[in-house]
């Protein structure tokens, strides 16, 4: 996602939260609160999230600030995990 592509940006702040609940509901679903109590194979994969130029994502998109703080306190027991990179 690049931080002049505002339609992407929003895109992909949608398709985060989706993924963020749908992990959510399937932990609830089997009973467990993290990710890694999850039977062998009976999850999806782990989702690492790659931002570049953050700083200018978030000028462009102030939105994303909460979503990627959301999933910086709570991604891992989700199966995400955040690189994020600014100059």
């Amino acid at each position: 996602v690049s931080d002049l592509d505002g339609d992407t940006a929003d895109r992909a702040l949608t398709s985060l939260r989706a993924e963020m609940t749908a992990r959510e509901r399937m932990l609830a679903d089997a009973g467990v609160r993290e990710f890694s109590a999850l039977p062998d194979g009976t999850g999806p994969a782990r989702l690492v999230i790659v931002v570049d130029e953050l700083a200018a994502l978030l000028a462009r998109t102030p939105e994303l600030h909460s979503l990627f703080a959301d999933i910086a306190a709570r991604g891992r027991s989700l199966g995400l995990h955040l690189l994020l990179c600014t100059q």
